[in-house]
């Protein structure tokens, strides 16, 4: 992997990453504007303001929040291939997760087969590897922790 290469895959997950802070902060617009609409009393007795939003647009906050979700999914995926491409131990990146789901299942299990993508597009010596399959097992032998098998980590450790 050469260093445009690396150069280019951390733009994309910096990209992402505001991305998704620019979304964050369009759902909060789409909240609406929080209005003073009356007050109750409270069991203490005390007078308590109640609010209301105006303005406020749920079905675009709704489709901003799923494109959002989107993205997380896609820089999770980008994440795990740029530490894949460096030689990174899949467990210092994400400690309670694996391809056999975390503590709570297997709901949390990363989706390999984008990062395998991400993996072929941005490093050169991977183009050049044998066959898909080979990368998806390489990638399955990462994410369980079996480092001998790692194709990139001599190269890092050399350089």
């Amino acid at each position: 992997m050469t260093k445009p290469q690396i150069a280019a895959l951390r733009v994309k997950i910096k990209s992402l990453a505001e991305e998704c802070r620019m979304i964050r902060l369009e759902e909060r617009r789409a909240l609406g504007r929080r209005v003073a609409s009356g007050h109750y009393t409270s069991k203490r007795g005390k007078t308590v303001p109640t609010y209301t939003f105006k303005y406020r647009d749920d079905a675009l906050r709704l489709s901003l929040f799923q494109h959002r979700m989107g993205l997380r999914r896609e820089l999770r995926a980008a994440l795990l291939a740029y530490a894949f491409l460096r030689g990174k131990a899949y467990k210092t990146c994400e400690p309670k997760t694996g391809r056999h789901g975390g503590p709570r299942g297997g709901h949390n299990t990363p989706d390999l087969g984008r990062v395998q993508q991400i993996v072929a597009r941005f490093g050169a010596s991977a183009k050049s590897l044998v066959t898909k399959n080979w990368m998806v097992n390489e990638l399955y032998a990462w994410v369980d922790g079996d480092l001998d098998k790692h194709p990139f980590a001599r190269e890092v450790k050399a350089a």
